[in-house]
């Protein structure tokens, strides 16, 4: 089902945003993260997620473009349990290049990073995470191509879920995000999942 903009919740609001019908703009604020520990022993719940609280098996979709320019600029996704609690797929600025990226975290984050060779800033990158019972799958697809596999990860069961778009910019203000096509399903993935 498309997703309700009225019905969601923001963590940190940024100043600017707005929605348009089944589109969401927003504008970053400087320092906005989510991240927790590892590597660099600060933790930041300062960046901005717009999100449905859901139960379940579920999943959540969203086509992300942005005006990247800033080591660690990232749009995607979120599925948030508690500031200590949470997963996030993006599309992420890093040494130069877009990658998309997955960080985990359970205390403390855990990333990691699918290289997508050619991918220019702009151009749109759909992205889809699901939860079946305690695991969950992390994909992204480029301009209408194949999906590919980001991550497949422990997420705990059943609990209620914080779930939809989020955006961040570390080093700057004003990435200018925008989200098309938002999707959630609840009560199983909104797509065959593969055998074996």
């Amino acid at each position: 089902m498309s997703i309700s903009w009225g019905a969601m919740t923001w963590v940190n609001q940024p100043r600017h945003w707005r929605w348009d019908g089944p589109d969401l703009y927003v504008r970053t604020e400087h320092g906005s993260d989510f991240w927790r520990v590892t590597a660099h022993g600060y933790s930041h719940d300062t960046g901005h997620a717009f999100l449905a609280h859901e139960q379940g098996d579920l999943a959540v979709e969203v086509t992300v473009t942005a005006d990247f320019a800033e080591q660690h600029d990232q749009a995607g996704l979120m599925v948030r349990l508690s500031h200590a609690m949470w997963l996030k797929a993006c599309v992420q600025m890093v040494d130069g290049a877009l990658v998309a990226s997955t960080v985990n975290t359970r205390d403390v984050s855990d990333w990691s990073i699918l290289p997508i060779p050619g991918l220019e800033v702009g151009e749109p990158v759909r992205l889809r995470a699901a939860r079946a019972a305690d695991t969950m799958r992390v994909e992204c697809a480029v301009a209408g191509g194949p999906w590919h596999l980001m991550r497949l990860a422990h997420f705990p069961p059943e609990l209620p879920t914080w779930l939809g778009p989020m955006c961040a910019s570390p080093r700057r203000s004003g990435l200018e995000v925008h989200f098309a096509d938002c999707r959630i399903d609840v009560g199983g993935p909104g797509w065959a999942w593969p055998a074996g």
